[in-house]
């Protein structure tokens, strides 16, 4: 008879499992040993194609678990049917195969006889497009068949054993689309920095590590915060980073600031937009609260301009525009520094804002550097 303690001893390991694979082979041995079985596999079965993406276990050598991902997942019997069983079914092994033909089969012979397995009892966890997650607890012929008591307990660890595949399957996806957005970051040509809720730098991406390192205009201090050369830039900055922070603490509507930071070599001055992100995950950081993206007015920001034009479609001429826009240049400024004339930029800035749905240059960069936030930073 299954106990409290007994399950208890079953569903730590079981949650552990959400955030590490390591568990599962501690949840599978605390199963195997209260099913009194040697064998327990957890596995993930391609119905149409037959494959097993995943194969976790307890009691299974490698070449065995080796032989059963590459051939043996196919000629399972226990595993046979056309579609795969309803979400939560636990069933015993005679009932999908007859005791009798399972010793002629192949199965049989290659996985289950050298692991000395004859009676098993399993359950279809989770299913979904053609694909389902089994578990399978096999003992030897000393013990017997399975019965209701094995099968009970299955059920008992059903609710768990969904939900934490659930939860699972969504870190995964959170986690696949994290890289992804770190990825997207990283390309860009502007700086992108990542604050959590004390104003302490998480993390950067490749540009803002080389603008911070040449310390001209911004830097990371001895305590780890975002820092201004000059002592006027340092107190707007410190004063602007707590107030976006106590924004996005109050929960109040989105504080976006923007502002410069003079430079020492001369070169025009760094734009800053500072951000509140609501505990955005990155990379493998903590949540950041607030995001900084330092444009460098005279770095080409070519990563920028296609990501505008992956938004907004612009043509190529469209994004050397645009992007000459959002350095901070006029349109005077940018006819000559793209060698066009002046009439025929003031075209194209004309279809940027009929694209962008904004109504000159200052709103265009405004409205511009906030798609690329959350282009970026993966916010809905």
């Amino acid at each position: 008879m299954t106990t409290a303690r007994s399950t208890d001893r079953l569903i730590a390991p079981l949650l552990g499992a959400v955030a590490d694979d390591a568990n599962w082979t501690a949840f599978l041995a605390e199963l195997s040993d209260q099913c009194r079985s040697e064998v327990a596999i957890l596995f993930l079965h391609d119905y149409r194609s037959h494959a097993v993406p995943y194969f976790a276990s307890h009691g299974v050598d490698e070449k065995a678990k080796a032989d059963y991902i590459a051939r043996l997942g196919a000629v399972n019997p226990w595993v046979a049917e056309q579609q795969p069983m309803s979400e939560g079914t636990v069933v015993l092994s005679h009932e999908l195969a007859s005791d009798a033909s399972i010793p002629r089969s192949q199965y049989y012979d290659e996985f289950l006889r050298p692991l000395g397995i004859r009676h098993a009892v399993g359950s279809n966890i989770l299913k979904s497009d053609g694909r389902a997650v089994k578990l399978g607890v096999l003992r030897s012929p000393k013990h017997g068949p399975m019965g209701n008591r094995e099968r009970a307990l299955l059920y008992k660890l059903m609710p768990s054993l969904q939900s934490v595949l659930r939860l699972r399957s969504r870190l995964e996806m959170l986690e696949s689309r994290n890289r992804m957005n770190w990825a997207a970051i990283e390309a860009l040509a502007i700086g992108v920095i990542f604050l959590d809720g004390s104003g302490i730098v998480i993390c950067m991406n490749t540009a803002a590590s080389e603008i911070c390192r040449a310390a001209d205009g911004i830097f990371v201090d001895e305590q780890g915060r975002l820092s201004a050369c000059a002592q006027k830039d340092r107190r707007w900055l410190r004063t602007t980073i707590d107030k976006v922070r106590r924004s996005s603490v109050c929960d109040a509507a989105a504080d976006t600031q923007v502002g410069s930071v003079y430079r020492r070599s001369g070169l025009q001055p760094l734009s800053l937009r500072i951000e509140p992100i609501g505990g955005t995950s990155v990379g493998d950081a903590a949540a950041a609260e607030i995001v900084v993206f330092v444009c460098e007015p005279d770095r080409s920001p070519q990563e920028l301009e296609e990501a505008l034009t992956a938004i907004w479609c612009l043509t190529a001429a469209e994004s050397r525009v645009a992007g000459c826009l959002l350095r901070g240049l006029s349109l005077r400024e940018a006819a000559a520094h793209l060698g066009i004339a002046e009439g025929t930029a003031r075209f194209f800035s004309k279809q940027i804002f009929a694209k962008t749905s904004t109504r000159g240059q200052t709103e265009f960069v405004r409205v511009a550097t906030k798609s690329v936030a959350s282009l970026t930073c993966g916010r809905s």
